[in-house]
């Protein structure tokens, strides 16, 4: 075979290759975590999958399927319905399995929150794969531009419309937080120069009258929460009492970006830092570290920490903010977790509440902690104990 009639070949393969490719419909956008993007008939807010028609073709979709499980590819088939070119089509993936006369299309099955396989098949043959992805609230994952090789996760999600790119204020932190053995300094950097970053060190959300951040930040006793929440009362005062010995603290930095009037572009970040040489010593074990607003424990009407307004003195065995219940007296918080190697586990936002019976009535107390889609993620992604995946 010549060198020129072998070029030719490859060039028509490719050119087959792309044509085929080009008649598939296409999975274009979806999301396992749609937690107020978009709503269906019944005011609920279900996964979908959105479908993509990128040919000069109006396809028939009867023939296609829609699946996440690779042996049972022909799990959901589309009803007769006609997708003209370069149009979308919508689908609630949430187990309903019907059609509504104004054109809402649900499938049979919904899209496991932890991630799993979608697949796009006709007659039996898989046009489209798209692996397990974990996706946090109201973030899709699609194709920029629509139907290219282009991948990734979008935080602007747009079910039934073109996909854009977003971009979205973020800060970094040069060095993220656990466990080290001297003191050192972190820089703070953000994606837009217009925008200022606000600090604080005391576990608050920071605000317009928090640290300015101008300089790297040098980790040091001198940033040391001054905070002594050891002197409040968290319980009935005839069992209150002072610990005989004072508790090391760690330093936390809590970041946000900040506009003009004080509201919050993008997401507050927050790191904990575990310094060997300031004191703390973790004695091999995993550590914990949980930051929460001030008032949301320690508030006499909202605080969950202390006996507060719900308290009565004739029945302090069960009365007091503390033995309240419900998502009510749930606060949101950060949560993290650090192996004793140094390893993280996760940084998230959670709720707390406070957990047990009689033990709410102690200074230490009992508490719980709730990954939930409204605070971004569903889970703790996470593998903490032996016999369980995550928790």
């Amino acid at each position: 075979m010549s060198k020129k009639l072998f070029i030719i070949n490859v060039v028509i393969c490719i050119f087959i290759y792309q044509l085929l490719n080009a008649q598939s419909l296409v999975i274009n956008e979806f999301s396992s975590s749609n937690y107020d993007l978009i709503y269906d008939f019944q005011g609920e807010t279900p996964d979908w999958i959105e479908i993509f028609n990128n040919t000069e073709d109006t396809i028939d979709l009867s023939s296609y399927y829609l699946s996440d499980n690779f042996n049972q590819i022909n799990k959901w088939n589309f009803p007769q319905i006609m997708i003209v070119p370069d149009s979308f089509l919508l689908v609630f993936a949430s187990g309903k399995d019907t059609v509504l006369n104004n054109g809402e299309v649900h499938s049979n099955f919904s899209i496991n929150s932890e991630g799993e396989n979608l697949y796009l098949s006709e007659d039996g043959h898989v046009l489209q794969d798209i692996s397990a992805i974990v996706l946090g609230k109201n973030q899709s994952f699609g194709y920029f531009p629509d139907a290219s090789q282009n991948a990734l996760v979008l935080n602007h999600a747009t079910p039934g419309f073109s996909n854009e790119l977003v971009e979205i204020e973020e800060i970094t932190f040069s060095q993220r937080g656990g466990i080290y053995d001297t003191c050192f300094t972190i820089e703070l950097s953000k994606k837009f120069p217009e925008n200022d970053i606000y600090y604080t060190i005391n576990g608050s959300i920071p605000g317009l009258n928090d640290k300015l951040y101008t300089e790297p930040i040098l980790l040091s006793e001198s940033i040391i929460s001054p905070e002594d929440y050891d002197s409040i009362n968290m319980t009935p005062n005839e069992e209150f009492f002072i610990p005989f010995v004072k508790s090391k603290n760690s330093i936390l930095i809590r970041a946000a970006v900040l506009d003009s009037l004080g509201n919050i572009i993008g997401e507050v970040k927050t790191n904990s830092y575990f310094i060997r040489d300031l004191g703390i010593d973790h004695e091999n074990f995993p550590i914990i570290s949980i930051s929460i607003e001030y008032e949301d424990l320690f508030d006499y009407y909202k605080g969950i920490f202390v006996s507060g307004v719900t308290f009565d003195p004739e029945h302090p065995e069960w009365t007091g903010n503390y033995y309240k219940r419900g998502e009510e007296w749930e606060r949101e918080i950060n949560l993290e977790f650090y192996e004793s190697n140094n390893e993280i586990g996760f940084n998230q936002i959670a709720g707390l509440r406070t957990h047990g019976g009689a033990v709410r009535l102690f200074l230490q107390k009992g508490l719980k902690v709730y990954a939930d889609l409204s605070y971004g993620m569903d889970r703790f992604y996470y593998k903490m104990y032996d016999n369980n995946e995550v928790s």
